[in-house]
């Protein structure tokens, strides 16, 4: 989960602040003119309250909001209000990443999308986030509408500055930008056939037809996982059509004969979803290791990994699969816990070392574990990690 932080200069004071006051905050921020009446913000804020514990209440964190700025010896004013009304002055202090996204995305119609190098590279990773999306008042149904929908308008422009920039550098022939681009914008679109045609062409453009046809695969158990569909005819087809499969296979090959106790974990490019890098680092042990020695492994924890990886069930004997319902907090922990003992039965009877992709980037669930696993493992298993 990523909560709004907020910094002054360098110095981190999101933990100084009431949710009500960055709500409140936010709100302001993103207010047409910085400025919003106080009955307004009552009616966000504390609509359950009466008029005047509502009141007490915004003043009090209009106070607060001031004492912390006057408490870290930020002496501009920012924050102004009077009987009628809550405004920001001097906005030009706050530097706020959907702002920068939206200055590039201007940026981008001024210039039919000619955006230079440094100028996409943060468009890719300014923004990588929805809008506030772990960020919730469980008493303030209309704060929370109001996000839903500056979410839902702020999404509209990352998708359609990726867009116009994957469709201008596809004609510049720049595949390799093309790709990430593509990348990013399935993070938006999961579902769409479209982006993945163009993401498995531009694959296939630079001869990575393994990780064309990886992406594929992805994509097709996520359509079946959640909407219970198969990709477009025209998807199968480009797959079918275009991707030499015994390259494919050959690549499968070199990787299942590389030493035994060497394992690379890699990315697929859907950090979004829970789990997926696991899920993949599974998919290469299951290619790696035998059979024999994985149906070894105790089935109970076998079983709880099956929850992130459906492919467990045709290589492990599984007699009896659990498939009780879980809270997500106890179905973390509990394959937290499994993916732990794999890699440690792994380690101690296959001489197992892991290694990571240069730059890999990681799903959140993923990267708790490998995080805490390091920690705990303290690098003995793991290689080359960043």
């Amino acid at each position: 989960m990523v909560p709004p932080r907020l910094f002054l200069d360098e110095l981190e004071v999101t933990n100084e602040m009431s949710k009500k006051s960055m709500a409140m905050l936010i709100y302001l921020i993103f207010a047409p003119d910085q400025c919003v009446t106080r009955e307004r913000m009552i009616h966000l804020l504390w609509s359950d309250s009466d008029e005047k514990a509502a009141r007490y209440n915004l003043r009090h964190n209009l106070w607060k909001l001031r004492r912390l700025l006057r408490k870290l010896d930020f002496n501009m004013d920012v924050i102004e209000s009077d009987n009628q009304y809550i405004r920001l002055i001097n906005d030009s202090v706050f530097e706020v990443d959907v702002f920068d996204l939206i200055n590039l995305h201007k940026k981008g119609i001024e210039n039919n999308w000619n955006l230079n190098d440094d100028e996409i590279d943060c468009v890719l990773k300014i923004y990588n986030n929805h809008f506030f999306e772990d960020f919730y008042l469980s008493d303030c149904e209309d704060f929370n509408d109001w996000l839903y929908f500056k979410r839902e308008e702020f999404q509209k422009v990352i998708i359609m500055t990726l867009e116009k920039l994957a469709f201008q550098y596809e004609k510049d022939g720049r595949s390799t930008l093309v790709i990430e681009l593509y990348k990013e914008l399935s993070k938006y679109m999961p579902y769409d056939d479209h982006v993945h045609v163009h993401l498995i062409k531009n694959l296939k453009l630079i001869g990575d037809h393994f990780n064309a046809l990886r992406y594929y695969e992805k994509h097709k158990k996520q359509l079946r996982s959640d909407l219970n569909i198969a990709p477009s005819d025209e998807l199968q087809t480009l797959v079918k059509e275009t991707i030499d499969h015994s390259e494919v296979f050959q690549n499968l090959s070199d990787r299942r004969t590389k030493e035994s106790n060497h394992l690379l974990i890699t990315s697929d490019g859907f950090e979004s979803l829970e789990y997926i890098v696991l899920s993949s680092f599974i998919d290469v042990i299951i290619d790696s290791i035998e059979e024999g020695k994985l149906n070894q492994f105790d089935p109970y924890y076998w079983s709880d990994l099956g929850r992130v990886n459906g492919s467990i069930r045709k290589v492990i004997n599984l007699k009896d699969i659990r498939n009780e319902f879980l809270t997500e907090s106890t179905e973390k922990i509990r394959v937290f816990k499994a993916m732990y003992y794999l890699l440690l039965y792994l380690h101690t009877e296959c001489n197992v070392t892991i290694e990571f992709e240069k730059n890999l980037r990681m799903d959140s669930y993923s990267m708790e574990f490998f995080e805490n696993f390091f920690k705990t493992d303290s690098g003995i298993m793991m290689k080359n990690w960043l």
